[in-house]
């Protein structure tokens, strides 16, 4: 169904922007595979995102040699951005399509990574607010409540647009 995408990713001798964004993308992916298997992943904060988290948390505890307490703390923050968002609108994909979805899912790994980085509460929350505002108007319409296809290709997007918000907020200091 999938064929493989998140090793051939990883796998490829060409990288875009780094290895580490390429090793990101390939378990965002990897993630993405599993859920399509029917195997157990963790819907953080449905099933159709949930390559993002997983992704963008373990590259960054590789990258930066954070301790799992601090990762913890920043998926309870992330917990907690996700439940703002659906009592505010929609996290369902089968309502609000890519970008309450997997957007849902680049807001809270953007919040998750400003403060694993030592970010302060004005920082994270401007970095989720920068994620949802460029997820806004992204076409991935739902068909028959169906998203499926269009968000497995979109992980990489979001995750993208994760690291640019939270760089954003970061380096603003």
């Amino acid at each position: 169904m999938i064929n493989n995408g998140a090793k051939k990713v990883y796998r490829h001798n060409q990288t875009v922007l780094s290895k580490e964004f390429q090793n990101l993308i390939s378990r965002a992916l990897a993630a993405k595979e599993v859920n399509s298997c029917m195997g157990r992943i963790v819907a953080a904060p449905t099933a159709g995102a949930s390559g993002i988290m997983p992704g963008v948390l373990y590259t960054l505890q590789e990258i930066h040699h954070i301790e799992d307490k601090k990762i913890l703390e920043a998926m309870l923050l992330a917990a907690g951005i996700a439940l703002i968002m659906e009592q505010k609108a929609s996290i369902a994909g089968a309502v609000g399509g890519c970008q309450a979805e997997t957007g849902t899912a680049a807001a809270m790994g953007a919040g998750a990574i400003v403060y694993c980085l030592g970010g302060d509460i004005d920082q994270i929350f401007n970095a989720v607010a920068i994620t949802v505002q460029c997820m806004l108007g992204l076409v991935c319409d739902p068909v028959a409540g169906l998203v499926v296809r269009i968000t497995f290709q979109n992980q990489s997007i979001f995750c993208l647009q994760t690291k640019r918000s939270f760089c954003s907020q970061l380096f603003r200091r």
